[in-house]
């Protein structure tokens, strides 16, 4: 909780606000890449805290404080580009941040096999979709297609009133088929898939425009981002550091996981209230 309070209040106020102003940056001595708050994820690549923020895969506050977004980051990431890569190991921030996304990486491929073979007992146990709601879906789209022809060949006359007319109804024909084919998924009679970089589920015949939507998301791009660092630092060799798996609230909780960590949590507090009431510690 104290983290958090703090790093929301590097967010709103900077992370200089308790610095007099003679010795912030920029007014004392110049900024070093190993100066305490430089988050050494950034530095090494990419931060995940920083990707996933208010979302689904949102992994908490960063213990590190100093971003690309930091008055003094430029100065600092050329410092890093230019240290030996025998000191660039010794800092040990790439090997932190290989073992950080190598757990979550490994984490998400497990839950995007969890969520296949879900959805492909769901496809088996579920009835195939009425024919009169699927011929309704199609005759919608073909409207739509012919109205968005009838559009294009109005434009070309330079009749802009029906083709922004023709446009308009074709738009309300895409959005009402789209509506059908969700509603049908949700019964379980459309088939879903599961996407290979971020794990979301969507309806396997998507609109184009909702797949653009869910390619130009936030989880999409932090976990393709994600995934490419992976493959750059595994192909550079560089080893999987003391990171460890990723924050215990980064996506579902693992129930067993949490209820081992809370039983060894409760039994050392019991242990500590038993030294504080025996009779040899109050005398």
């Amino acid at each position: 909780m104290v983290d958090a309070q703090r790093a929301l209040l590097d967010e709103l106020m900077g992370v200089e606000r308790d610095v007099p102003l003679a010795a912030r940056s920029g007014r004392g001595a110049a900024p070093r890449w190993d100066d305490a708050g430089v988050c050494g994820y950034a530095l090494a690549g990419l931060c995940p805290h920083r990707l996933f923020k208010n979302t689904r895969s949102d992994i908490g506050f960063c213990r590190w404080n100093r971003h690309e977004d930091w008055v003094g980051w430029e100065d600092v990431a050329a410092q890093w580009a230019a240290l030996d890569p025998r000191e660039k190991a010794r800092a040990g921030h790439e090997a932190a941040l290989h073992a950080l996304i190598d757990a979550m990486v490994r984490d998400l491929e497990r839950k995007i096999e969890r969520a296949r073979d879900r959805l492909a007992a769901q496809a088996a146990a579920a009835k195939p979709p009425p024919k009169a709601e699927v011929d309704a879906i199609d005759t919608l789209r073909a409207r739509a297609a012919t109205l968005v022809a009838r559009a294009d060949a109005a434009a070309a006359a330079g009749d802009a009133d029906a083709a922004l007319d023709a446009t308009k109804q074709a738009d309300d024909l895409v959005a009402d088929a789209a509506a059908a084919a969700a509603a049908a998924a949700r019964r379980g009679h459309a088939p879903q898939v599961v996407c290979d970089i971020s794990g979301v589920i969507m309806a396997a015949n998507e609109s184009e425009a909702r797949v653009k939507e869910l390619a130009e998301g936030k989880q999409y791009i932090g976990w393709a981002a994600v995934r490419a660092e992976l493959a750059r630092l595994r192909e550079r060799g560089v080893p999987l550091g003391r990171g460890g798996p990723p924050p215990r609230d980064w996506g579902r909780r693992d129930e067993h996981r949490d209820r081992d960590w809370d039983r060894d949590r409760d039994r050392d507090r019991e242990r500590r209230r038993s030294r504080s009431r025996s009779p040899r510690r109050r005398r």
